[in-house]
């Protein structure tokens, strides 16, 4: 799971990158895409909703049923009500997975695993703003369209979170 979860937030930020540097002005309305937001959304609600579960122990373990039951309920009144979805979920899809990802590191025992640790943590606060203000990403995409130097220094940073996303757990001791 360590791999796959590390290629698919090493995919998350390579899209970002082309999202910021190379075509802006093409993907000024993706934070407020719902079907991309319901799905990534769904799947990070059924995550946390499993980690809830988990942490439901004793007398409290007969409420799991009704922490799975709220799953589909809470995604389709996501999609009816809440706007920037996209972006939220993926704010949620960065904080999910920036947790494990470290958890999994220290776990591997892989190589430069503090610059790792930090490049976890950083896109884990860029998620949890972009779960607090989504707006930002649209603001921080309609800037890089207007200024092309701004969006290719977004760009890079997401693509050398990216690049590292993608190499760095394969290189252990």
């Amino acid at each position: 799971m360590f791999y796959a979860l590390s290629i698919a937030m090493a995919l998350q930020c390579l899209f970002l990158s082309y999202v910021s540097a190379l075509a802006p002005a093409k993907f000024l309305r993706l934070p407020r895409n719902k079907w991309a937001g319901a799905a990534i959304g769904t799947a990070c609600l059924a995550w946390s909703s499993w980690y809830g579960c988990m942490m439901l122990e004793g007398g409290l373990a007969r409420f799991r049923f009704i922490v799975v039951l709220l799953v589909p309920v809470t995604a389709i009144l996501a999609f009816l009500f809440l706007d920037y979805l996209y972006a939220r979920a993926i704010g949620g899809f960065f904080v999910l997975a920036s947790n494990e990802l470290i958890r999994q590191a220290f776990a591997a025992d892989i190589m430069i695993r503090p610059f790792f640790s930090f490049l976890c943590l950083a896109v884990g606060i860029c998620g949890l703003f972009m779960l607090g203000l989504p707006w930002r990403m649209r603001d921080a995409i309609a800037i890089s369209a207007a200024r092309p130097a701004a969006g290719r220094a977004i760009g890079a940073v997401f693509a050398v979170c990216g690049i590292a996303f993608a190499v760095l757990p394969f290189f252990r001791h």
